[in-house]
């Protein structure tokens, strides 16, 4: 998970220097309207916080998926992005008048936000007992090992302290 953490930021942070060197560099790539480009470098900035938090959101969800917790995930989502973020985006873009800013604003937060939960959550976890978690599901499951054996009785009662019987 840590390597993992390491190399979505390394990619983030890379991304996050390319866009804030050359804000006006990388639209002209894909356009000649001038408009889009001032458009686009004025927002980069939170373009790039936004990429950068996304890497930690990425590893975040795919390490609750690895440990059995899809849902803890999705809610965290739909919290951030849908109850926070669309309406922050909404009033930022709307009513205040900021235009895609607004709206990217609103995105980089919700990013942000989803990226400290997911990290608060999943800092509570016992990663040793979740690797003999993970094991003992990946055994019972596999067809090596009789694919129609019972799980083992995984009580889950914390969302960050399981147990294996």
């Amino acid at each position: 998970m840590f390597v993992n953490a390491i190399l979505a930021s390394m990619m983030g942070l890379v991304i996050t220097i390319v866009l804030l060197a050359a804000p006006r560099a990388w639209p002209s790539l894909l356009t000649t309207n001038e408009e889009v480009i001032a458009t686009v470098a004025n927002v980069s900035p939170f373009l790039a916080a936004g990429i950068f938090a996304d890497g930690f959101v990425s590893v975040g969800s795919a390490v609750l998926r690895g440990t059995g917790r899809p849902t803890v995930g999705v809610v965290c989502t739909v919290l951030t992005y849908w109850l926070i973020g669309l309406p922050l985006g909404a009033v930022l873009t709307l009513h205040l008048e900021l235009g895609a800013k607004g709206m990217w604003i609103a995105i980089s937060s919700a990013a942000i936000l989803d990226a400290m939960l997911l990290t608060a959550i999943i800092s509570t976890f016992d990663m040793g007992l979740e690797v003999e978690r993970a094991q003992a599901l990946v055994l019972a499951t596999s067809p090596d090992h009789g694919a129609h054996r019972a799980l083992p009785d995984v009580e889950t009662n914390s969302p960050g302290k399981p147990h294996v019987r």
